[in-house]
């Protein structure tokens, strides 16, 4: 890597335009369900174009789509091309916020707003880095290609990113060689993670035979039938615990999130449903833990032959995991070292993200990197330090020249 390139391009990282960006794209209210991410995809689009990219917008549904920049050598089509990702959707608000969740507050060196960490913080980062990297000239030393993608409807399953891989009118515009690496620009505290788990959302529903309350003996109650099905699942959820536990993801996991049954008071409840949250680590597969609740399911069946269950799926997304020697993992412990003076230790990403559809569909080598925590993830007065944006920034911009000059 060229110092003096690289030194120009440091130069042109602007945190004040970085913290211009995330506040203005806090106020879009990208809020998934349903979405309307159009306007925010157009105003990321117009950023990129400006500083000379090659734009497109790739609509996965109606109103809802992925803003596409490209930065490339001048070298023409079919190049190697790294991929920087992250998404324009965002959880609703929920209750609690001391401030307007879509008006950004600066307080203490924190902005403040729903998604400045979870992800419009990294977002902003990424267009950060890109503007340096374009107002430096760096794509005259590239061997390859810069992609960004803003992608939709992250929060409900990662449409937009399998979109993205999928699309051929995009594969035939652009670069046609396949992904030399990716980073999913999630709130990591600016650690290297390299793995995330997966994640399963279900329901169950039991089926009784409703019956006047002072008569209970004629019916069949589908919340007594309900309590074993959860004790069944809390006996899964300590074995799985017990016997599985990955180094940096630590153990699976399985929690009843909702329980809703009967209508009245003095009637007995022919139907119960439950949702489940299960969470999967790096080796385990979404089918096999299906698999692992029908087995725990089959015992209360047999203790309650009248009773009907059904299991339907709501959302899965596989885990994900990438060598800790794979090149981007090991130009983002670089890029770590040169923007904040040490390397941390590689970790993992309790949440999902999607890296799933990178490593598991496109197998393309992808590393989780970005400003804010994870704990500041879908919660009340949700915040990004202003500090880690420009780092973000600087870290992304580096790693590019690191892979796509050297």
């Amino acid at each position: 890597m060229d110092p003096r390139l690289l030194e120009k391009v440091m130069s042109h990282v602007d945190e004040n335009f970085i913290l211009k960006v995330a506040r203005e794209l806090i106020a879009f209210k990208t809020v998934n369900p349903p979405g309307d991410e159009e306007e925010a995809a157009r105003y990321v689009a117009g950023l990129m174009e400006a500083e000379g990219l090659r734009t497109s917008l790739q609509f996965v549904k109606a109103g809802r789509p992925n803003a596409i920049g490209e930065l490339c050598a001048p070298l023409g089509e079919r190049l190697p091309t790294l991929l920087l990702n992250g998404h324009l959707d965002v959880v609703p608000p929920g209750d609690g916020w001391r401030t307007d969740p879509f008006e950004a507050i600066v307080r203490n060196g924190r902005l403040y707003g729903r998604g400045a960490a979870d992800m419009k913080g990294g977002l902003a980062s990424i267009l950060g880095a890109v503007r340096a990297l374009a107002r430096a000239g760096a794509e005259e030393a590239f061997k390859g290609c810069l992609r960004v993608a803003a992608v939709v409807d992250e929060e409900r399953g990662g449409t937009g990113t399998r979109f993205l891989l999928e699309d051929p009118a995009l594969k035939k515009t652009s670069s046609t060689k396949p992904y030399m690496a990716a980073v999913v620009c999630e709130p990591t505290n600016l650690e290297v993670q390299t793995c995330h788990k997966g994640t399963l959302f279900f329901s169950i529903t039991v089926y009784g035979r409703s019956a006047h309350g002072s008569q209970p003996e004629r019916g069949i109650n589908a919340i007594y039938g309900m309590m074993e099905v959860i004790q069944a699942l809390r006996h899964l959820h300590s074995e799985l615990r017990e016997k599985r536990r990955h180094p940096l993801l630590g153990t699976p996991s399985l929690n009843v999130g909702t329980i809703h049954g009967g209508t009245v008071t003095n009637a007995v409840p022919d139907k119960c449903v439950i949702t489940v949250d299960t969470r999967l680590i790096p080796g385990e597969k979404v089918e096999d833990r299906i698999a692992e609740i029908e087995a725990f399911l089959e015992g209360v069946r047999k203790a309650n032959p009248q009773m009907r269950f059904a299991l339907d799926r709501i959302l899965s997304v596989e885990p994900a995991e990438t060598p800790p020697e794979a090149d981007v993992v090991t130009a983002l412990l670089e890029a770590q070292e040169y923007v904040l003076g040490s390397r941390k230790p590689i970790s993992g990403f309790e949440a999902c993200c999607d890296a799933s559809s990178l490593v598991n569909l496109a197998k393309i080598p992808t590393a989780i990197f970005g400003p804010g925590s994870l704990q500041e993830a879908h919660t009340a007065n949700e915040f990004v330090e202003i500090s880690q944006l420009s780092a973000a920034a600087k870290c992304y911009a580096f790693l590019a020249l690191r892979l796509l000059t050297d």
